[in-house]
Parts: structure tokens; C-alpha cells; sequence
């Protein structure tokens, strides 16, 4: 069940553009052209991959240190 809810959050993820992301979330602590990077606490964040040459989300992952 854990990797099916993970799955419907990226397929709603990827209905949305670098573009529309940060304007709903803010600007990322980390950027590049393939991947953002949202703190949601000191030990945990939200990575957001991009399509080569596309804006488009492709992989959404929370990340915990």
C-alpha cells in the first residue's frame, strides 16, 4: 500500500512544472536544472527530479537524514 500512495504522489507531481512548483512552494534551498531541493526540517527534505531538457517533474522523493 506504501509504495502505491507513493506512486499516485508522483504521478500528481508530474502534472506540474519547475515553474508552478516554485510558485506554490517558494524558491528551492537547492537548485539546478535537473533537481530542487525543499527543507521541510532540519532532518528532512523534498527532491524533485526533472525530465532532461523539460521542466516537467518526473520523481518526487522525501528524503530523511
Amino acid at each position: 500500500r506504501r509504495q502505491r500512495q507513493m506512486c499516485i504522489r508522483d504521478s500528481y507531481i508530474t502534472d506540474f512544472t519547475k515553474q508552478e512548483l516554485t510558485a506554490a512552494w517558494g524558491e528551492p534551498t537547492e537548485s539546478s536544472s535537473m533537481e530542487d531541493v525543499w527543507y521541510i526540517n532540519e532532518n528532512t527534505k523534498l527532491v524533485i527530479n526533472y525530465h532532461n531538457n523539460d521542466d516537467h517533474a518526473v520523481i518526487c522523493s522525501i528524503v530523511r537524514n
